[in-house]
């Protein structure tokens, strides 16, 4: 790596800090190599980025279906508990940035295109909705596989079925990614959410039809936002990229190295 890791990670939640977050759940383990001194240092430091919003952090990754579940469990109950009216239930509209990933920085100029994907997903009809965040050349280039996206805004709205995990979603997805979805489908299984699903036919466009997910379906699940400016970048780049798009720069450290030029529009 050109870096060291635990640096990357620090990077980018302290990118996190610029995002609306109301509250903040960390499943987090850094390997032991790295020294006691250095990883209570960097945790430390992750206490004093979110301060208060830090409702749940735990020194371990999440596993097994079963610890999906619990800390599923977990967030609903706190975000329950902080709610004003007795009896409620967490609005599944509700929207969770999600991510199994240390490394995909917060590098837009502002919010704003943010919180406008935020609002259009709140407004949204639709069951599931999730706003695909990162990887965005990708993602671009997957837009309209399977129909013709629809412009809305600063985003583009896709018919897909994706369970990456570099999406916000809506609660109510994620709920039925972890309590509803299989996640051992005969002699396969998976130990990761975004391992759980996906079209048959995005799935057949990876090398050799190789994309992991277990379950691949035929029918299309959430509307999928994706921006049309970059909003998250991975932090060492990507190596392929959609016609026309240039592929992203690795980013670099310290963070006032990179330097990034915005169009005027």
């Amino acid at each position: 790596n050109r870096f060291p890791r635990i640096q990357v990670c620090l990077y980018v939640l302290q990118t996190y800090t610029k995002l609306p977050l109301d509250n903040v759940y960390l499943y987090l383990e850094f390997d032991d190599s790295y020294g006691k001194y250095v990883i209570r240092e960097a945790r430390e430091k992750i206490r004093r980025l979110f301060g208060d919003k830090l409702k749940i952090f735990k020194p371990k990754r999440l596993i097994e279906h079963d610890e999906w579940k619990q800390a599923l469990h977990n967030i609903t109950r706190i975000s329950t508990s902080m709610s004003h009216r007795k009896h409620t239930r967490v609005d599944p509209k509700r929207l969770v940035i999600f991510t199994q990933n240390d490394d995909h920085a917060f590098i837009d100029l502002d919010t704003s295109v943010v919180v406008e994907g935020l609002q259009r997903m709140q407004q949204d009809p639709a069951r599931f909705t999730t706003l695909y965040y990162s990887h965005w050349p990708e993602i671009l280039k997957l837009s309209g596989k399977l129909q013709p996206p629809i412009r809305r805004g600063a985003y583009v709205v896709s018919r897909l079925t994706l369970a990456d995990s570099v999406q916000i979603f809506n609660l109510e997805f994620i709920k039925f990614l972890i309590e509803t979805v299989p996640w051992a489908n005969f002699n396969e299984a998976t130990k990761r959410v975004d391992g759980l699903l996906v079209h048959k036919t995005l799935a057949a466009l990876s090398p050799n039809g190789s994309y992991p997910p277990i379950n691949k379906l035929e029918i299309t699940l959430q509307n999928v936002y994706i921006p049309l400016r970059e909003l998250f970048r991975k932090f060492d780049g990507y190596s392929i990229t959609g016609q026309g798009i240039a592929v992203p720069k690795p980013l670099l450290l310290p963070p006032e190295a990179n330097q990034f030029a915005y169009d005027k529009v």
